[in-house]
């Protein structure tokens, strides 16, 4: 399967997090699923988004959500396949291996790297994660 043409939001390093941003329509509606699986360092960033579900994925993930400001409001661990994610004061979504928070305490200073050389286009979108997430599972 090709996979969408995201627009890349970080250099490629094997322990820096690559993230892969989904702006348009279609790039949010295929999501993950154009994906067999996200490798360890790899993530996706939806937005606009204020909630995601992992029906037809066959495994688990990781959610962030954020804020315009850039501030982490939700964090869901280990989002099993066919469920729903869902914060209404989100801006955006982050999509993460499943683990990948827990395996790193510094996962918001991970996605604001990521997310440093995603320029603005209109206002309103996120600026930097802060660690004030609120853990839910």
């Amino acid at each position: 399967m090709h996979a969408p043409d995201f627009n890349h939001a970080s250099a490629i390093s094997p322990r820096r997090l690559q993230l892969f941003v989904a702006r348009t329509f279609r790039q949010r509606l295929q999501g993950l699923h154009a994906y067999p699986k996200l490798s360890w360092h790899t993530g996706l960033c939806i937005r606009p988004c204020n909630a995601i579900h992992t029906f037809g994925l066959t495994y688990a993930i990781d959610v962030i959500f954020l804020d315009r400001r850039g501030r982490i409001v939700k964090r869901v661990d280990r989002l099993l396949p066919w469920r729903v994610a869902i914060c209404l004061k989100a801006a955006c979504a982050v999509e993460l291996p499943a683990g990948y928070c827990a395996a790193y305490p510094d996962f918001a200073q991970r996605i604001r790297v990521a997310m440093h050389g995603v320029r603005a286009q209109r206002r309103g979108d996120i600026i930097a994660p802060t660690d004030d997430s609120r853990r839910t599972r």
